[in-house]
């Protein structure tokens, strides 16, 4: 546990100054670092049944990349796992809509 925080720390920092600093040369490779930083904390949460977080995770994970139905799935699990369903089913949705395989059998567990 005491290994992640001055690694979260440094990434903070890389986070700050190159959304300042090289915010014009570098936003698709922060984006996809974003991406990937908070997808990866998100499903840790989640495994540690964390849900609130891992939903906060995958947030910031959707919001760098919106068009990625595998952050709705796991925010809509995380959704399910807290109790908003009717969020997590609208989740569901938007990854059927973007082909997500699981999405139609998780919309009639859980939606129906």
């Amino acid at each position: 546990m005491y290994f992640f925080k001055p690694i979260l720390l440094v990434l903070g920092f890389y986070l700050f100054f190159t959304n300042n600093v090289n915010a014009q040369t570098n936003t698709s490779q922060t984006e996809t670092f974003k991406y990937n930083l908070h997808f990866e904390l998100g499903k840790k949460a989640f495994n540690e049944k964390d849900f609130w977080k891992a939903k906060d995770h995958f947030d910031l994970a959707y919001r760098a990349q919106p068009t990625n139905h595998e952050i709705l799935i796991f925010r809509a699990l995380s959704k399910v796992k807290m109790g908003k369903n009717k969020s997590a089913c609208k989740d569901f949705l938007k990854a059927q809509k973007l082909n997500n395989p699981n999405a139609s059998k998780l919309l009639a567990e859980y939606c129906e």
